[in-house]
């Protein structure tokens, strides 16, 4: 029940104050709302770790505190515990000189939200080019630049060797690798793997030396920051194709690789065992010049055989099941292609994106739900290169 007014008179009364002041002091004073400055700072750090990645990054114009925050330890923690359930993205590169600008594909929005420009790595050549990615890091190699003055001048003279350089675009961190073992005139595997407990990256690089016909690797450790030399072997007749155009995935201590099969003029997956640096015989083999793509999806392996059919590998046994077939009314939509799709794993689907193909849709395969879709690609340059890796943005990651 209420108080009357006479209650409130007969004690402004006794107190000597108004009618007015006696009736607040009873019922309170209004009470005063919460503002963000009264919030406990890992409550607010859990709140902004929550937004998406491209309205962070316009919060950190509010102020310097909020600018600061990536360089924060214990909001870098904050965000990446918040996301480490999130899924990959798919990653669009757009070369503009020597500038790179990335893109990453939320899935949930659907829509392309952009990265950081990479251009504070010391600055790039026309040449430089993003190799692979694990972990919120980047892998970027530039390459020598060949032209006609520099083969012209005098024998003697240095030569610049390529540089691989590991970045983080979030917190713009940095820095340049130890020169490899060897010189290589051209990589056709480049993986990075990134280990979350330990923060400890490896890069495995293959390719050919110049002057040789065959084969040759080595890894770089970040916890040694060497190179190790391997010595690897190819089986006969075998080639490895291109990590610009064909992906390779991780399990297990084994990387699974795209390979040519020249004499019988197929293709196929060959494994490459990192501690022993020895290529294996075909896990999986086609009987004739097909398009493959091989990607690792929620621990398993699974191979997309000509953008229509995806297997199952089964690397204890070198067997291989057919998981799906894309419907008819699915392929119709992605007709016309000149290239293969480029096909990029994310936490629980394979999705497929058109090689420069007018069709502007994602063809995407739920792993856990059985089921085809498709997205539109919402980016005005669909045929711009799509990394052959996912990437799962982290302000804790260390370079």
């Amino acid at each position: 029940m209420g108080t009357s007014k006479g209650s409130y008179a007969t004690k402004a009364l006794h107190r000597g104050t108004s009618l007015d002041e006696e009736e607040i002091l009873e019922r309170g004073s209004p009470r005063r709302e919460t503002t963000w400055d009264d919030l406990p700072e890992i409550v607010q750090d859990s709140i902004l770790a929550k937004i998406p990645l491209r309205d962070l990054f316009r919060a950190r114009l509010v102020c310097r505190r909020w600018d600061s925050l990536i360089h924060c330890s214990r909001f870098q923690q904050t965000f990446d515990e918040v996301s480490k359930g999130l899924s990959p993205y798919p990653l669009l590169l757009n070369y503009i000189g020597s500038d790179i600008v990335a893109s990453f594909f939320e899935t949930s929005s659907p829509t392309w939200m952009r990265l950081p420009s990479t251009n504070f790595c010391g600055g790039g050549t026309r040449y430089t080019s993003v190799r692979a990615g694990a972990g919120g890091l980047l892998c970027l190699i530039k390459a020598r630049i060949y032209d006609d003055e520099s083969s012209s001048s005098d024998e003697d003279e240095d030569v610049e060797d390529d540089s691989i350089i590991v970045c983080n675009p979030l917190t713009k961190c940095w820095r340049e690798l130890p020169p490899t073992n060897y010189k290589f005139y051209d990589f056709h595997v480049t993986h990075m793997v990134y280990d979350e407990s330990t923060k400890v990256y490896q890069i495995i690089l293959a390719g050919v030396q110049s002057g040789a016909a065959y084969t040759i690797s080595e890894i770089y450790d970040s916890s040694t920051n060497a190179w190790r030399i391997v010595d690897t072997r190819l089986p006969p007749n075998v080639q490895l194709a291109s990590c610009l155009r064909y992906s390779s995935a991780y399990c297990d201590g084994i990387l699974y690789c795209v390979a040519w099969d020249e004499r019988n003029k197929g293709a196929g997956v060959i494994a490459y065992n990192i501690d022993t640096g020895e290529f294996s015989d075909f896990v999986y083999r086609t009987p004739g010049p097909q398009c493959l793509q091989v990607v690792g999806c929620g621990g398993k392996l699974f191979v997309v055989v000509n953008s229509s059919s995806i297997l199952e590998l089964l690397p204890g046994s070198k067997s291989f099941q057919i998981l799906a077939r894309k419907p008819q009314q699915v392929s119709a939509g992605c007709s016309g292609e000149q290239f293969p799709c480029k096909c990029v794993a994310t936490q629980d689907s394979i999705m497929h994106f058109p090689g420069n193909n007018p069709c502007r849709e994602i063809v995407v395969y739920s792993i856990h739900m059985g089921r085809w879709s498709t997205v539109p690609n919402y980016h005005p340059f669909y045929t711009l290169p799509i990394a052959t890796f996912s990437f799962k943005p982290s302000l804790g990651a260390t370079v």
